[in-house]
């Protein structure tokens, strides 16, 4: 699967499956001017001669740094050493691809492969947070096949059918104090022999809990299209919610430390039935709904070379108010997000320079769906974000075209003081229920950069 950064676009949406898009911060959507309107508007298809396809690439450049501003501790009110985790985001290269093919005057055919979502930030193992995690990677590919059916000189319909693929991972770092503590707990030893044996682990080297899993699912997306007369044109664009089931294997790794503490400390009489009863591996499995969204766009040329183009869009991201991640016997680690819903408004431009070469350009705004530093997830470090976008369009050709995107993604500084030891777990006193303990405060600070190259053909 396709490597991604720290998502660009709110909560952990791909911020852009166009290069064309991407060049108006995508404000573009009812532009409808290549193969790439699968994303943004199936009924869009509608204006597509012949046969086309657009092959894409984006090139992200992230940079994300955290500071420590707080105590963090593993939920026994022990203190532990903390850093500011490292360098957690790289470059990172993704394509898209997308071809229509027109099946009758009144009909277009498409199909698109696309990244709709997608996340990587990874800490090193002294991250201030690790208790919490030290990785998320959410991974998605979409494919997209597509009709467009064009009902008279104005009114065009479009629907398609979405098969995602989702792949995701998951690590944090586990107290060898805090383990212990729970163990001497389920043994019934006395709470000062507790206590001691959990401060005696400090200096053991933590565990690492460590989950990956993949999953299908399915949904689909609608769209409609107006255009008043040759050029002014409106979209309305519709994708549901897609509900995935990861599961896979998840494992307690670097659990040698903690092993060879045991049977060499206090607890060495009773080092034989931990270990009969201390699992390192399991299967888990993990729920996580994508969000709806609605979008309404318009685009309109003023002149033969200037147009003028705008998008409001509106994303579920409700959907998300929390994650569980079943992994018995090892852990149920439960982990709430209290999402927002979410809207984004981008206004764009075109302007032919030449018959060869036009200039865009656009401006977008995008709300985080987290609006409390005590709700930031350190590995998703959501906030509002501004977009500047510049792009070209080289028409090398009757059938060939380049575009070629820059965009820069201004992200507000993020606080965060999440105490992840009270996160509210419906049924945390449950046997084999436990919540991730401690608490972590900082501050983020990103942007990212995004290079585009897009090649048109039509046949």
């Amino acid at each position: 699967m396709l490597g991604t950064p720290a998502a660009f676009a709110s909560g952990y949406n791909f911020g852009t499956q166009s290069v064309t898009a991407q060049s108006t911060a995508n404000a573009n959507g009812a532009e409808a001017n290549d193969a790439s309107v699968i994303y943004g508007n199936p009924a869009g298809m509608s204006r597509l001669a012949g046969t086309q396809f657009s092959l894409i690439a984006n090139v992200v450049l992230p940079q994300l740094e955290f500071k420590e501003r707080g105590t963090t501790s593993n939920g026994l009110g022990l203190p532990v050493d903390s850093d500011n985790g490292g360098d957690p985001v790289k470059t990172t290269f993704v394509p898209h691809f997308y071809l229509t093919h027109r099946l009758s005057p009144r009909v277009v055919a498409g199909l698109g492969l696309y990244v709709p979502f997608g996340a990587k930030v990874e800490y090193d193992n002294g991250f201030a947070g690790r208790y919490y995690a030290t990785k998320t990677a959410v991974e998605m590919l979409n494919i997209n096949p597509s009709l467009s059916f064009k009902f008279d000189e104005h009114q065009s319909f479009g629907i398609g059918l979405v098969a995602q693929y989702a792949k995701g991972a998951l690590a944090r770092q586990v107290s060898a104090a805090q383990t212990m503590y729970g163990i001497g707990t389920e043994l019934g030893l006395p709470a000062g022999t507790v206590q001691a044996l959990a401060v005696g682990a400090l200096g053991v080297e933590d565990l690492r809990f460590h989950i990956q899993g993949d999953s299908w699912g399915m949904g689909y997306n609608l769209g409609y299209f107006y255009e008043l007369n040759p050029h002014t044109r409106f979209g309305l664009a519709y994708r549901s919610e897609i509900k995935q089931k990861l599961a896979g294997d998840a494992m307690l790794q670097n659990s040698a430390p903690l092993a060879t503490y045991i049977a060499s400390g206090p607890l060495a009489p009773y080092a034989d039935a931990i270990f009969a009863n201390f699992p390192t591996t399991a299967h888990g499995h993990l729920n996580v709904t994508t969000p709806q969204s609605v979008s309404l766009n318009a685009c309109h040329e003023l002149s033969a070379r200037l147009a003028l183009m705008g998008d409001v869009t509106w994303t579920g991201h409700s959907s998300l108010q929390h994650l569980t991640i079943e992994a018995r016997p090892i852990t149920t680690t439960y982990i709430k997000t209290d999402w927002d819903d979410t809207w984004k408004a981008s206004v764009g431009a075109s302007y032919a320079m030449t018959a060869a070469w036009k200039l865009r350009g656009g401006y977008m705004y995008d709300q985080s769906p987290v609006t409390d530093r005590t709700e930031v997830l350190p590995t998703l470090p959501d906030n509002d974000r501004q977009w500047l976008s510049l792009g070209t369009t080289w028409q090398m050709s009757n059938r060939s075209s380049i575009d070629m995107a820059y965009s820069y993604v201004f992200i507000q500084n993020q606080r965060i003081d999440r105490r992840y030891d009270d996160e509210g777990h419906p049924n945390s006193t449950a046997a084999g229920e436990t919540e991730t303990q401690g608490h972590v405060a900082g501050s983020f600070k990103s942007h990212l950069q995004i290079i585009g190259l897009q090649w048109n053909y039509a046949f």
